[in-house]
């Protein structure tokens, strides 16, 4: 699946994001001025996951990591995804713009937010779980037969 250029509405910062990779990722990151271990910490990765899309801005996250990013930019608040859309594209920060309305999200649209974010990183945390034990029973299979 091929990176997409986001797009950007001129009167809000509603940014669509089809296919995250590391530069969009990395913008997200900035948007909400967290460090790299903040970051991966907040989305459930690795620190070095978050430092290799700053490496490789090409890199596209793996799918369930693609809807942690997802969550969090839908989560975020009015000025970050004000940051994120002038970080993607910094020539449409220079056109100023009527500040947009405030718009109160509903409790339930935030816990959904939220529960989908939990549930992505539940998942995630199931598929290492079900390698590890893969793995042991592996490891616990050469063992009997080298004692046979």
């Amino acid at each position: 699946m091929n990176a997409t250029a986001p797009a950007v509405s001129e009167t809000t910062s509603v940014v669509f994001i089809d296919t995250w990779n590391g530069a969009t990722a990395a913008a997200l990151q900035g948007a909400l001025r967290m460090t790299n271990e903040g970051f991966a910490e907040y989305i459930g990765v690795a620190t070095r996951t978050v430092a290799a899309w700053r490496a490789q801005p090409a890199l596209v996250p793996r799918r369930e990591i693609q809807t942690s990013l997802d969550t969090v930019l839908t989560r975020a608040t009015e000025t970050v995804r004000q940051r994120f859309a002038v970080l993607l594209n910094p020539a449409a920060a220079a056109a100023p713009a009527e500040p947009p309305a405030p718009s109160p999200k509903p409790a339930a649209a935030l816990v959904a937010a939220e529960v989908a974010l939990i549930q992505a990183r539940i998942d995630q945390l199931q598929q290492q779980l079900t390698a590890d034990v893969q793995l042991l029973n592996l490891r616990l299979n050469q063992l009997q037969g080298s004692y046979v």
